[in-house]
């Protein structure tokens, strides 16, 4: 397994990889890089129906934009039947980033992670979000969800998976941040209502469904 140790954190992100490698579907991993996001996304792979075929990565900033987008078709090509894992999916120029978009149709499930996940990469073909670390700020949550639940969205929903080791810090942070976005939820109204508001029928503006919920 790419992911070692017998710490609660170390389990704890066993059982989310295992969550995530049951969910069909694009994956977007968020976090800081020191977090190896790279082993989270073999682990997913390994514990996943596609295991048997290759795990290609690609570094999405080492390369310049006039080479990168050349070298994704290749890796691409080679995951076929596998798992794509992009790293650092927010450097790439937004000519690479529809390349992706349409790979999502082909026989490649594709991980991504970025330490950006909040602004810049839109990612509405994912339906799974794994929180590496957790912001102090709930509408930065909000805004990483936002990546994927989005228009142009093909998923009724996705999964979130939050990444919390019992007794620790960030478990008081994760209840931290719930009592916060019900606050939220009180003040202005229920947060998932005003996400899908803008998922809206052809008759409907969007004034008329804000006044509606």
């Amino acid at each position: 397994d790419a992911i070692t140790g017998s710490s609660a954190l170390a389990a704890e992100l066993r059982r989310a990889c295992e969550r995530a490698a049951t969910v069909h579907g694009p994956v977007l991993l968020t976090g800081p890089r020191g977090a190896a996001p790279d082993r989270i996304a073999r682990s997913i792979h390994a514990r996943s129906e596609r295991r048997a075929g290759p795990f290609v990565e690609f570094f999405c900033g080492v390369l310049p934009p006039a080479f990168a987008e050349a070298e994704l078709e290749l890796r691409i090509a080679r995951a076929t039947g596998g798992t794509l894992y992009l790293d650092d999916v927010g450097a790439l120029a937004p000519g690479a980033q529809a390349l992706i978009r349409k790979t999502l149709d082909e026989d490649v499930r594709v991980i991504v992670s970025t330490d950006a996940g909040a602004e810049g990469v839109n990612l509405q073909s994912a339906n799974v979000l794994v929180n590496i670390d957790l912001p102090w700020n709930p509408m930065k949550v909000e805004q990483r969800i936002g990546r994927i639940q989005r228009l142009g969205s093909k998923h009724g929903a996705v999964e979130i998976l939050n990444i919390v080791a019992k007794g620790t810090f960030d478990e008081y942070l994760v209840g931290s941040l719930m009592v916060k976005l019900q606050t939220i939820a009180q003040t202005v109204g229920d947060i998932e209502a005003v996400l899908e508001s803008t998922n809206l029928d052809d008759e409907d503006s969007f004034e008329t469904s804000i006044f509606n919920l």
